[in-house]
């Protein structure tokens, strides 16, 4: 009967932590309007309005490129936005908050002085949290090279803050981004008090 319970107890709190997890999923874009060569900013069908300080390089480094899929090394393909090292930024920013589990960067390089960045998070599009530091520096044709930093909250806006390093553009060979649903996890008390309510249950029935 002891290990009944237990093997009861056992799946219950497997029962409640997996309901707890969401079903995470990447984020897809089309593209609406805007990003291409000289463009400030660009527009999805979803709202997504994504921008920069400078204006696209080329059409061969459109914005575009950020949501395509692709992620190879600079060389093997034209994937990638510029942005002016001094006081640089592109801004993806949701038409409502998103639940947002992580954020997947592919920042390769060309040579060994273009410029890094800080990514930041803000669930008002206003008042950002920095996440870390995307380095693409060190990362010449690396593009396997990925760096991926947990996220877990409603987000309105995503931006990466050009650092001062020896180049004046900053590559992007692809940006992911995640969601789900947020589920509450239960409380450890709600855990025990269902499991003590099986046991006595258990007993009662003995």
């Amino acid at each position: 009967m002891k290990c009944n319970v237990i093997m009861s107890l056992f799946v219950l709190v497997f029962m409640f932590i997996s309901s707890a997890k969401g079903a995470e999923v990447l984020m897809t874009f089309q593209h609406e309007s805007g990003g291409f060569a000289g463009s400030y900013s660009m527009t999805t069908t979803d709202g997504t309005v994504w921008e920069s300080n400078a204006p696209t390089f080329s059409d061969f480094y459109n914005m575009t490129k950020i949501f395509d899929g692709v992620h190879q090394d600079y060389l093997g393909d034209y994937l990638a936005t510029y942005i002016p090292q001094s006081g640089g930024y592109l801004k993806v920013t949701f038409l409502t908050p998103v639940y947002i589990t992580r954020i997947v960067t592919y920042p390769s390089a060309w040579t060994d002085h273009w410029s890094d960045s800080i990514l930041s998070v803000s669930g008002d599009g206003i008042n950002f949290t920095a996440l870390g530091t995307i380095i693409s520096s060190t990362h010449v044709g690396d593009g396997d090279y990925h760096q991926d930093y947990g996220v877990n909250q409603f987000v309105k806006s995503i931006q990466y803050d050009i650092t001062a390093h020896g180049y004046t553009f900053f590559n992007i060979t692809e940006a992911e981004f995640y969601t789900s649903s947020p589920v509450a996890v239960p409380e450890p008390l709600s855990i025990i008090m269902v499991g003590l309510g099986i046991v006595g249950l258990i007993k009662r029935k003995k």
